[in-house]
């Protein structure tokens, strides 16, 4: 099929890249994934730590109200 050794190891070379772009890309995608995962672990245990303060009746930790500060901002009645 090929001209020559030197052709087919240039198309070997180039496909053996395209391959590598690949598994690499592949190994980005799931890094954002990997991320997104954890972010998202981290929001539900903040949500989960929330109910249960409202189930207790008691005030949530600071580090979880100003989670929700960027929605909703929470303010104090009196």
């Amino acid at each position: 099929d090929f001209s020559s050794k030197y052709a087919e190891l240039q198309y070997r070379l180039a496909e053996s890249l395209h391959l590598e772009r690949l598994a690499l890309h592949r190994a980005e995608q799931q890094n954002k994934l990997d991320r997104s995962l954890i972010e998202l672990t981290d929001i539900d245990d903040k949500v989960l730590e929330i109910t249960n303060s409202i189930r207790l009746r008691k005030r949530p930790s600071e580090n979880v109200i100003s989670l929700c500060k960027y929605v909703n901002p929470i303010t104090a009645t009196t």
